[in-house]
């Protein structure tokens, strides 16, 4: 029971039997006690598996283990479960968890860590954002009680977890993560996780974002020449903020600027970062035309590792569209290329999916009042 209760609500019999180290002839009859004392089930729709009957019973057979029996049961179902032939992402979840329930020295820790953020980076592979954001908050902790990780590697930690928060919306932990990571890497002068703390976090309006544009300027004056591309992208950050300022003119220059940069790059991540800088300098119908290029332009790098480009192209190019009067190229941007309710999961893709919506039934207005 208290192995069971260790490996969690749900457990393979032949892991249970390996991990206790028992016999089958006797593991088994423990087993059937169990069940007749109703505490554990053996589920008809999971063959090979037992089950607590509550998750209540799981919890009070837990909690009366010794922290010392415990941490040893963690640790010998940790080398169970990485042998099983479970869903890769599962069993390494799985793993890391017991690992890090389980350790007792700094090795154990160290072990633990490691685990975790490979147990996050399979998270992200699979878009379970939350799911790996945790593992790396464990990543973080265990390896702070190994006694700690070189700088350089602490802030790569800091900025995995940013990551993983940034896309599962929680958007002040990814700011904040991204901040201490940055104060790291301007003390260790790696200039590369500089930039990637400053550019991290991306058209959210988060609370003390004013740190990002700070990051921002101190990045660009760090980042050597020949780093177009990463200079690119933070010039146009720079002027995303001058637009929110107020200070179109500077805006406009610096738009100029970083999509000049991108173009001597060709990197599809810096040319739609220059197009967007570009984009939202030109307010006014006076630059209708050219916000229609501008959207073409963005259009063409969706084959090019840049899905989210053309959507925001077409949306661009329908704004244009309606300052120009042109009800047919408003027509068209939104009911050839709407996206479904799937694309709700994705903040960014939410915002076009929203900005779809607002033009179809703009364009049925404008259409009326001329009708």
């Amino acid at each position: 029971m208290e192995a069971a209760s260790v490996a969690g609500e749900e457990v393979s019999v032949a892991e249970l039997v390996a991990a206790t180290g028992l016999s089958v002839d006797i593991a088994l009859p423990l087993l059937d006690q169990a069940v007749q004392a109703h505490l554990l089930t053996l589920p008809v729709d999971a063959p090979g598996t037992a089950r607590f009957v509550h998750a209540l019973v799981r919890d009070g057979v837990y909690d009366n283990i010794g922290p010392s029996d415990r941490r040893r049961m963690h640790r010998a179902l940790a080398e169970v479960v990485a042998a099983a032939e479970t869903g890769r992402r599962e069993r390494i979840a799985a793993v890391a968890s017991h690992l890090a329930r389980g350790a007792t020295t700094p090795a154990d820790h160290l072990r633990a860590a490691t685990s975790s953020r490979q147990a996050g980076r399979e998270a992200l592979a699979e878009l379970a954002y939350a799911e790996a954001a945790g593992q790396f908050r464990t990543a973080l902790h265990s390896m702070a009680m190994a006694g700690g990780a070189a700088a350089t590697e602490r802030a790569e930690m800091l900025l995995d977890l940013a990551f993983a928060e940034y896309r599962s919306g929680a958007f002040g932990g990814a700011l904040e993560h991204c901040r201490l990571a940055a104060k790291v890497a301007e003390v260790e002068k790696r200039w590369d996780l500089l930039a990637r703390a400053a550019l991290l976090v991306d058209g959210v309006a988060v609370e003390g974002g004013g740190v990002l544009v700070a990051l921002c300027r101190l990045a660009f004056t760090l980042v050597p020449e020949e780093q177009l591309s990463l200079r690119a992208q933070l010039q146009a950050r720079l002027a995303y903020a001058a637009v929110e300022d107020g200070d179109l003119a500077s805006a406009q220059r610096m738009s100029v600027d970083s999509l000049a940069l991108a173009e001597r790059t060709d990197d599809p991540a810096a040319l739609i970062a220059g197009l967007r800088a570009r984009h939202q300098a030109l307010a006014g119908p006076e630059y209708a035309r050219e916000r229609l290029q501008l959207g073409t332009r963005a259009i063409e790098l969706a084959g090019r590792g840049e899905p989210l480009a053309a959507l925001w192209g077409r949306l661009w190019r329908i704004g244009a569209a309606f300052e120009l009067g042109d009800l047919v190229g408003i027509d068209g941007g939104h009911r050839a290329h709407a996206p479904d309710d799937s694309w709700a999961v994705d903040t960014d893709k939410w915002s076009v999916g929203a900005g779809f919506q607002r033009c179809g039934l703009s364009r049925d207005h404008l259409a009326s009042e001329f009708s």
